[in-house]
């Protein structure tokens, strides 16, 4: 009899064990979500060594997402959390989606001697429209201003294909005209403009490494001629540019680019020149 029952008690410990072991093979999610990838087949052994093999990636929330952003070395000095962001994706070109910066990693990712930093971007997926791996073109709005005047970037880039004689008298012609406006008013500063702080006097941006920087945009005289104005800009978009300081006014007309003009016709020229003209307005 004693024999009969350890033999019972052993069969039970075994029993137990089992089901122990059953319950092993029940995998339960360790959250709720959408499962986005599956690793696994059903009936294939799953053998748990040192590090446990991933069965499902799920995504927890699809309607709160992010996007890890490669950021050059040269530009994450002006990346801050907070900041607004507009991205686009391939899947939906017409579109463009809003977030904020939420971190910005301070691990640097080396490829090919080319030094990024990850900054993580949150937005709001409501619609579930974005899926995850898509690839997306992101911009980080680093500075903003409103109802002020602006001009085309191209204009700041444009200079004329002038001679040198042809240069110095336009730039004598403004100087004296500077500075007969000076003479009338006391206290202004009389230095020439090629001899101010971050002036270019062939056009063009310059290397000043402020936010407010002097540069130079052409416009024609009601004589149809060319004349330099300089100006003061501040926050640089991809398409225009602040205008903080200087002679220009909303309704100027700047020139952007020249057209190609017959010499035998002088209308054919000046519709040509107008053609590169851009007038200024304040972004609303």
């Amino acid at each position: 009899y004693q024999a009969a029952a350890a033999r019972l008690q052993q069969a039970e410990s075994q029993l137990e064990a089992s089901r122990v072991d059953l319950t092993y093979t029940v995998i339960r999610s360790p959250i709720d979500g959408i499962v986005i990838q599956r690793n696994i087949n059903v009936g294939q052994t799953v053998a748990a060594s040192f590090q446990a093999p991933v069965l499902f990636q799920i995504a927890n929330d699809l309607t709160k997402m992010q996007v890890e952003c490669s950021v050059d070395e040269a530009d994450i000095g002006k990346i801050k959390e907070g900041q607004k962001v507009r991205f686009t994706v391939d899947a939906f070109p017409e579109e463009k989606f809003t977030g904020v910066v939420t971190q910005v990693r301070y691990a640097p990712v080396v490829s090919q001697n080319v030094v990024t930093y990850t900054t993580i971007v949150s937005f709001d997926n409501p619609e579930m429209k974005l899926r995850p791996g898509m690839t997306a073109t992101v911009s980080i709005i680093v500075g903003e201003a409103r109802n002020v005047l602006r001009v085309p970037n191209s204009a700041l880039r444009f200079s004329p294909q002038l001679s040198p004689q042809e240069m110095k008298r336009i730039f004598e012609e403004m100087w004296a005209k500077r500075q007969g406006q000076t003479k009338s008013a006391a206290g202004q500063d009389r230095t020439r403009p090629a001899q101010q702080s971050g002036f270019m006097p062939f056009g063009g941006q310059s290397s000043q490494s402020g936010q407010r920087r002097m540069s130079m945009v052409w416009v024609f005289t009601e004589e149809g001629k060319l004349q330099p104005v300089p100006v003061r800009t501040g926050v640089e978009g991809d398409e225009y540019t602040e205008i903080t300081g200087g002679n220009l006014k909303e309704g100027d007309k700047v020139i952007v680019g020249l057209g190609t003009a017959s010499s035998s016709s002088s209308d054919r020229r000046q519709a040509d020149l107008r053609r590169g003209m851009f007038m200024m307005r304040p972004r609303r």
